[in-house]
């Protein structure tokens, strides 16, 4: 797909210094990749948060399994 994106010339300018011989595209691409990459991490890190809270203040576990046996171990 392609499309249209307004950059400041300072931004290009840091884009052109830091490509090391990839196209301007590649480049592009890769850090939007990475960016929705660490998005999608941060999202699941927060949902796992939620979920451990409240498990914390509201355990789902039946009480017979509360408990760890540790005989034969």
């Amino acid at each position: 797909m392609r499309t249209t994106i307004s950059l400041s010339d300072e931004l290009v300018a840091d884009v052109k210094e830091f490509s090391e011989g990839t196209s301007f595209s590649e480049f592009a691409r890769t850090a939007i990749l990475r960016r929705v990459e660490d998005l999608r991490a941060r999202r699941l890190a927060l949902a796992m948060k939620a979920g451990y809270q409240a498990e914390a203040s509201e355990s789902s576990l039946e009480p017979e399994w509360a408990e760890t046996e540790v005989d034969g171990w």
